[in-house]
């Protein structure tokens, strides 16, 4: 409950902060985007699922290296640049990751506290009741904090007419897990709360005063984040690298 709160927090103090600085400075924009995510690997436990291997009762499992499946994103984005300092602007990001999955039925390095099976190679869906599909859904809340660079820079374009950019940012992660299609239980999953983290790094060029197409690399991360369902637990961090591509519409200020 505690970090539904902050969540609404942050999120309405983010909103209200771009709202309140585009109409103030100089150069407010908008853009939509849309990409690919290749998620790294990372380790993924699971505590006190029922064991399909030996006696019947309950495992904890750790897969090493577990690979997400590559997925999309699709976001959206408000800031501004500041009117002393046009190189340096802030925005809200929000997105979408559709994903990503596990894999349930690949076959792994596995960790477990079942006796005669400590360390094993085999699916983990073979050893414990995961089902063949751990589905993953997450959208992020960040606010980034942008430097751009001004080339090809003319009367029509005071700020560059390509703007080479990089950035960092951090927010409110909600992530939602199901496991379905199970041996031995029904459906089940949960929906978390947790921070991330980006760093970005793009290329604008604009077609018209106001208008720009842009590129850009993610680098993201999602910290600790944990499900619990019908006594069972999922915990893993994630990372990923996105590239998206999107366009943008910008509003700088007209000089009298």
């Amino acid at each position: 409950m505690r970090m539904r709160k902050l969540r609404v927090v942050f999120s309405w103090a983010a909103i209200s902060l771009v709202l309140a600085a585009s109409m103030a400075f100089a150069e407010p924009y908008m853009g939509i985007y849309a990409g690919i995510v290749f998620p790294h690997e990372n380790d993924v436990q699971f505590s006190e699922f029922r064991r399909l291997t030996g006696a019947p009762g309950l495992a904890d499992v750790t897969v090493s290296d577990e690979g997400f499946e590559t997925t999309s994103i699709l976001g959206g984005k408000f800031g501004y640049f500041l009117g002393p300092l046009p190189f340096l602007g802030f925005e809200l990001d929000v997105f979408n990751i559709f994903g990503p999955d596990i894999d349930a039925n690949r076959t792994r390095t596995l960790d477990t506290s079942i006796p005669g099976l400590a360390n094993t190679t085999a699916p983990v869906s073979s050893v414990i009741d995961t089902g063949g599909e751990v589905e993953l859904r997450v959208t992020n809340v960040m606010l980034n904090v942008i430097g751009r660079i001004p080339l090809m820079r003319s009367e029509q374009f005071p700020q560059g007419r390509l703007n080479p950019y990089i950035g960092v940012g951090g927010g409110w992660v909600n992530a939602q897990l199901d496991v379905k299609n199970r041996r031995l239980s029904g459906d089940d999953g949960d929906v978390t709360d947790a921070i991330g983290a980006q760093g970005i790094a793009g290329l604008k060029y604009f077609f018209s005063p106001n208008i720009a197409l842009f590129a850009e690399y993610k680098y993201y991360h999602a910290f600790n984040l944990k499900w619990e369902f019908s006594g069972q637990k999922v915990q893993s961090d994630l990372d990923a690298s996105i590239g998206v591509a999107g366009v943008a519409i910008h509003f700088p200020r007209r000089v009298a």
